[in-house]
């Protein structure tokens, strides 16, 4: 295999390390576009037929590449995405040293996609097919994060996106609150863009009806902020005028939206394999409301806030 270090800004710092660790070293022209932009310039410049992709921070595992090559026996393979784990176990998205707020991800949701034929291709820890990402004219640029663009692409041309749940590369995860959001943000203007295109899962031809339910799934949570803001509404509507949207008897009421309440939350505990805990989807979507809605009016507005630069550590 080639290891090539692809650099958005020629920093010498960087040429120097890639020396040293005797890797080529490739700068991009222009630092537009972000991961995105850097793998479309790599497809330009390298020749090989499949690529490993890494972010800056990850450490793959000397037989990263033996755990995912077997995949693309089948011809018609184009993305091999597999878990993002974290080597600091200390950072704001870790309950515990064992458990991470990816953890319901890479565990039980992406298997289940897998099984649905709808694997997500994520971004970093992934293998790719040349042929399939050139078959469908690149990496999509026109949002935050092209891999979901891409994947409906992928998946309408007739390729097979597949998931295999194996930790092939350690990466850090964001250590505080304000590095978490910023990544988020920037997943959340990326994702809701995708509604404004062609890529639209919901009309995008050549999707099953299994994987358009799998990514309409995936896009809805990005949407919830909308609903959240509507009962922030009611409620502040209710305290202004003191009138109640309903009328029920409190015993009424109280039966039903308790065992709605209780149904629900098992539900969403037991479907979790152990990965989540009762209260920690209400704790994401507190935490991720404001995001969430700023990409909905970014994505109806037209508003471009694509590579804004984290000023964290």
């Amino acid at each position: 295999h080639r290891t090539i270090l692809v650099d958005d800004r020629h920093r010498d710092e960087l040429r120097d390390l890639a020396a040293e660790m005797d890797v080529d070293y490739l700068a991009r022209p222009e630092a537009d576009n972000g991961r995105t932009g850097a793998l479309n310039y790599v497809l330009e410049k390298t020749i090989g037929e499949f690529l490993l992709l890494l972010d800056g921070d990850q450490v793959p595992l000397p037989d990263a590449i033996h755990r995912t090559i077997g995949f693309f026996d089948d011809p018609r393979v184009a993305v091999v995405q597999t878990p993002l784990e974290y080597q600091n176990r200390d950072s704001v998205l870790h309950a515990d040293h064992n458990r991470h707020e990816r953890s319901l991800t890479n565990e039980v949701i992406n298997p289940g996609r897998d099984e649905l034929g709808a694997a997500v291709w994520e971004g970093p820890a992934a293998m790719l097919r040349r042929d399939a990402l050139l078959d469908i004219g690149g990496i999509p640029t026109s949002g935050t994060t092209g891999e979901l663009q891409a994947t409906v692409r992928l998946q309408c041309a007739g390729w097979i996106t597949r998931y295999h749940a194996e930790v092939i590369a350690y990466g850090l995860a964001a250590h505080d609150l304000k590095a978490l959001l910023h990544e988020r943000a920037r997943w959340a203007r990326g994702h809701v863009a995708i509604c404004t295109t062609r890529d639209n899962p919901l009309w995008a031809s050549g999707l099953s009806l299994k994987q358009r339910m799998s990514h309409v799934e995936l896009l809805s949570d990005y949407f919830a902020a909308v609903f959240h803001l509507g009962g922030l509404a009611v409620l502040t509507g209710s305290l202004i005028t003191g009138q109640l949207p309903l009328n029920a008897d409190p015993i009424e009421f109280a039966t039903l939206f308790g065992l709605w309440f209780v149904l629900a939350a098992a539900g969403r505990v037991s479907l979790g394999r152990g990965r989540v805990q009762f209260g920690e989807s209400a704790l994401h979507s507190a935490i991720t409301f404001q995001i969430h809605l700023v990409a909905n009016l970014t994505a109806v507005f037209g508003v471009d806030r694509r590579f804004e630069a984290y000023s964290g550590p």
